[in-house]
């Protein structure tokens, strides 16, 4: 609930916002969680036997949440690195439970998106863009559930710079 409320005024915000500022406060988001991911792991990756919080019962869980959901809705992309922080670091599920909700949310706050009423989706694209974004899950699931917790933060750290180098680039 509380990602899906957040989405809703993140979608408001990003609809009245000049595109000027959208690409710089994606990039910097992205690269801000991926090296907090990398430098204080603790930080998203709860210790083994730490016990899962409810946000519902725990105040800063549910502001991370809604956070999220302001966020994704705003800008969408990039929204997966701040979804593991809320719901590894905030509500202290395992990097592969936190994987698994990181793509069950944005389903619910996308279809609430205020960009579909307002005709600035382009619907084939976004279909090609889902379909890539379930394959590649179902694919990195496999991966994950095998590789140590320290490689899939180095490796995540790795693709993120790229893609943030990428995205000053072009």
């Amino acid at each position: 609930m509380p990602t899906i409320i957040g989405g809703i005024f993140g979608a408001i915000a990003a609809a009245l916002m000049p595109n000027l500022y959208l690409k710089p406060v994606l990039l910097i988001s992205i690269l801000t969680m991926s090296i907090l991911i990398l430098v204080k792991p603790e930080i998203i990756v709860p210790a083994p036997g730490t016990p899962i919080l409810s946000p519902t019962k725990h105040l800063v869980a549910w502001r991370g949440l809604f956070a999220t959901g302001v966020y994704a809705g705003f800008v969408q992309a990039g929204v997966g690195f701040i979804l593991l922080a809320a719901l590894a670091g905030g509500l202290r599920y395992d990097l592969i439970r936190a994987h698994a909700l990181k793509m069950a949310c944005p389903i619910a706050f996308t279809t609430v998106a205020i960009f579909i009423f307002l005709d600035k989706v382009w619907s084939v694209p976004g279909l090609i863009l889902a379909l890539g974004s379930i394959i590649g899950t179902l694919l990195t699931m496999k991966i994950a559930v095998k590789a140590s917790q320290s490689s899939i933060k180095s490796f995540l750290f790795l693709t993120t710079l790229c893609a943030v180098i990428a995205g000053f680039i072009f």
